[in-house]
């Protein structure tokens, strides 16, 4: 499961989908889950046919994604749960304090910050051994590098497990010490610059296209 359903964590959660994995989203705002999906559904379409995909096997993915306000119900019978909130040392180890509550002994849960370590957020956990960072980097879909990184009490059979998954939705994952800054070549910075201009581009497109509507 993804908790989060920014926009990080609602395409770490689509890649996981498109790769065959069932996934759940969590966020605590179910309207802004269903049209997170409907976003997704929009951009499956555009990845299919960038990677030859058909039509049929992204409604496949798309039926693999469940969404839920509901914490216990997102992470309860849950293999790995991914956080992805807001860079917030705080609502991080809230968020892991109660994911410990109801996730199950053999969870892995993992977090996405880029800055902050995952020994700070996991201070709440119950089974620290079970934790890890998970590093995505953005545009998810489009860079397979996936960064790892310990912290204190995570285990080599989480960080094994963890390469093993990740390996299996295609991503490259790589493992660096805690406070160590991501690193980027050149052409994955381009993939970045590239994203973030189609991004605006296309902000720009709904704008103009929301106002004739109206206009009409």
């Amino acid at each position: 499961i993804v908790g989060g359903a920014g926009n990080m964590g609602a395409r770490i959660g689509g890649e996981f989908a498109m790769a065959g994995q069932k996934v759940t989203l969590h966020d605590l705002n179910i309207d802004r889950l269903k049209r997170t999906l409907a976003t997704l559904e929009e951009e499956f379409l555009e990845v299919a046919q960038k990677r030859a995909i058909s039509f049929e096997a992204v409604k496949e993915s798309v039926a693999r994604i469940h969404i839920t306000s509901s914490l216990h119900e997102a992470v309860g019978d849950a293999d790995f749960v991914l956080e992805a909130i807001a860079e917030n040392l705080l609502a991080k180890q809230e968020v892991f304090g109660r994911i410990g509550k109801h996730c199950s002994e053999h969870a892995i849960v993992a977090s996405n910050s880029i800055s902050l370590s995952i020994s700070d957020i996991a201070v709440r956990m119950p089974r620290p051994q079970r934790t890890i960072g998970v590093r995505f980097l953005w545009p998810v879909y489009l860079i397979p590098e996936v960064e790892l990184c310990g912290g204190q009490y995570t285990s080599t059979d989480t960080i094994d497990s963890v390469k093993s998954l990740l390996l299996g939705i295609g991503k490259n994952p790589f493992f660096k010490g805690p406070g160590h800054r991501l690193v980027l070549n050149s052409e994955q910075a381009r993939f970045r610059q590239e994203a973030a201009l189609n991004e605006r581009l296309a902000k720009r497109s709904r704008r103009f296209q929301a106002l004739q509507e109206e206009a009409e």
